[in-house]
């Protein structure tokens, strides 16, 4: 049976790892691998390439030691089920002992403009101890993988064996004695000294270093290897500045640099916010304008709009100085006299807005910012609107004729004293507003009144919407399909599962008809709601006056469209508009008993008659009916 993959592969690197070669023996015993280096967005470089440069580089620099591949390097980390990402720090030291390396190279190449910055460091996993680390920056690809090459070499270089020189070769000359001593090559250490380790940081952290000109590291804090002796170390970062400074270095030495914030930074308020701020003459953004860097110097800060006075300051800023600026807006203004008066020419008392806030009584003269646009005058259910360009210092006078005012996408209808839903759209309950038809209920806004007569004589109706037909069993088949409601019963004369789709819902209880309206966006009408329109508000018999149903209605009875006797079921919602009330409802006398929100004594209330009876009596306004709640009847639907 075959060994896995990983453990195939393990045994392979093993044997791999200990053959020699001619460019080391059998035993050597440090292996260095050189990771592939972290690059920032926006650096495009052949990173294969690159790292079998530094690979090379690493071989010629140190030839005692064992450089592994990339490809070896990658099928360890696959072998240890992981994935191989480019990093430095603690993440090349696990990275390395994950695959086995004794140092590893690791680091990290940016841009700024057109020229590469190069870091550099060597770890030695065992210890996870940074051994040393080199800075370098090029101008082209090119000249990247030169300096990269150079920059392995000299982290590597304490790492190269001793030269110890031929041994001698022993004479035998039998009977004599003598002394064998070889003199050695001497060796010219070059008079630089000896390097060391130096911690170095600047306060802000964050900037580049370098020693007598060169770089030393990008982003402070950070670990180098320099010379014993005098060096020049300077500290740069943007908006900073620092004196370059001379340092003894030696071993222990920590250098540290310390810059001065060059600009000042300004933030602007102003009263009221919003205002258009401007700083030197260029726009800035509505106040409160963020924190912004500017030289240190004189600048000028004002309210730049026309409809505003041009107010501000000038400032004077000092080199690092953090300042808030505080300023208080003036509006250039204009004067505003109003009158109203209604349709036929009669002066009004009324209220107005402007541009969404309240200005006073009208009749009444206004100073007002001379900007303005909005103008609302209202008086009850009237109004007039007006868009107004004013004159700054001047007073316009106006005179607003108020009309009747209906809600959007709703004309005033003179004929029936009311609101009236444009085509295509209905009353939505729930929003107050005409809308698209929601479920396909269309509600009827209705304005309300004083009952006359019947079970509630002299009591206030206050405005409310009643749909215009019974709540069909299309309507209620939606809300079963949403879940909102459960099915009704079915059968004898139940309309619930037959093509009677168009006809109002029945055999459904007081729960059901309350759970349908809720999901409507409405609710169950209450008994002097439902007396009121079944009287059209006129204190009538009967919605559509006091003569008796006749054909009128959706009943059984003399002189119904079947004959006396003849009805065997429900009517289609709305078939008998002869007899709707005055605003246009439908079927509020005959068709179904309509369950609504009053409790009766021994169960919840109905009203309406219903198809089946052919007394004409239980089809008046005021007639009624009560049942328990979980009672259901083909004779009995809902209207929201």
């Amino acid at each position: 049976m075959p060994r896995s993959l990983a453990a195939c592969f393990a045994a392979w690197t093993l044997a791999l790892l200990a053959l020699p070669s001619a460019a080391h023996s059998a035993e050597v015993e440090r292996k260095l691998a050189v990771l592939e280096f972290e690059v920032a967005k926006g650096v495009e470089i052949d990173r294969r390439t690159f790292s079998s440069r530094l690979q090379n580089a690493a071989r010629r620099a140190a030839p005692g030691l064992f450089v592994m591949t990339q490809a070896n390097i990658e099928m360890l980390v696959r072998a240890a089920g992981k994935t191989l990402e480019q990093c430095e720090g603690q993440c090349a030291v696990d990275t390395g002992k994950l695959i086995g390396a004794d140092l590893v190279i690791a680091g990290r190449i940016s841009k700024v403009g057109r020229t590469f910055a190069l870091s550099m460091q060597l770890y030695d996993t065992a210890r996870g101890e940074l051994l040393a680390g080199e800075d370098a920056e090029a101008k082209s690809d090119e000249e990247l993988l030169q300096v990269s090459a150079s920059a392995a070499e000299r982290l590597l270089a304490p790492l190269r064996p001793k030269q110890t020189g031929p041994k001698p070769q022993a004479q035998r000359n039998a009977g004599t004695e003598s002394k064998i001593d070889e003199s050695g090559a001497q060796v010219d250490l070059g008079g630089g000294g000896d390097e060391v380790l130096v911690k170095i940081d600047s306060d802000p952290p964050g900037a580049n270093a370098r020693a007598d000109g060169a770089l030393l590291c990008q982003s402070t804090p950070c670990s180098k290897m320099m010379t014993t002796g005098a060096h020049e170390v300077s500290f740069e970062k943007e908006g900073y500045e620092g004196a370059p400074q001379r340092v003894q270095v030696k071993k222990g030495t920590v250098i540290t640099g310390q810059l001065a914030r060059i600009a000042a930074t300004l933030a602007v308020n102003s009263e009221p916010s919003g205002l258009p701020i401007s700083v030197d003459g260029e726009k800035a953004g509505a106040s409160p304008v963020a924190r912004r860097e500017l030289a240190p110097g004189t600048h000028e800060v004002v309210v730049d709009d026309p409809c505003w006075l041009r107010t501000g300051e000038k400032v004077v800023l000092k080199k690092g100085e953090d300042r808030t600026l505080q300023i208080a807006g003036k509006q250039r203004q204009a004067g505003l006299k109003l009158t109203a008066e209604d349709e036929r020419g009669n002066a009004v008392e009324a209220r107005a807005k402007l541009d969404g806030r309240d200005l006073g009584a009208v009749p009444g003269s206004f100073t007002v910012p001379y900007c303005a646009k909005a103008l609302v005058v209202e008086a009850a259910d009237t109004g007039a609107e007006q868009t107004l360009a004013l004159q700054e210092g001047k007073v316009s006078a106006l005179k607003l004729v108020l009309k009747r005012r209906c809600p959007p996408n709703s004309n005033w209808n003179a004929a029936t004293a009311q609101c009236q839903c444009i085509a295509g759209t209905v009353w939505d309950v729930a929003a107050g507003r005409c809308d698209k038809p929601k479920y396909g209920v269309e509600f009827v806004a209705l304005p309300g009144g004083t009952l006359k007569g019947g079970n509630f004589n002299g009591q206030r109706v206050a405005p409310f919407s009643l749909a215009r037909t019974a709540t069909t069993v299309e309507q209620y088949e939606k809300c079963v399909t949403g879940g909102a409601c459960s099915e009704p019963n079915t059968g004898n004369a139940c309309n619930w599962k037959t093509d009677r789709r168009n006809h109002p819902i029945n055999c459904v209880d007081w729960n059901q008809a309350t759970a349908f309206c809720k999901w409507a966006g409405g609710r169950l009408p209450t008994a002097e709601e439902r007396e009121w329109a079944a009287s059209s508000g006129k204190g009538w018999t009967y919605p559509w006056g006091n003569e008796e149903p006749g054909a009128r209605a959706c009943w059984d009875g003399e002189g119904s469209d079947v004959g006396k006797g003849n009805r065997k079921t429900t009517c289609v919602v709305g078939s008998h508009s002869a007899g709707a009330s005055r605003q246009g409802i439908q079927d509020l006398a005959g068709n179904v008993w309509e369950w609504l929100s009053n409790d009766s004594g021994s169960g919840k209330e109905l009203r309406g008659g219903s198809w089946y009876f052919d007394d004409p009596d239980l089809l008046r306004a005021s007639s009624r009916y009560d049942y328990a709640p979980t009672y259901r009847d083909n004779l009995i639907g809902l209207r929201c």
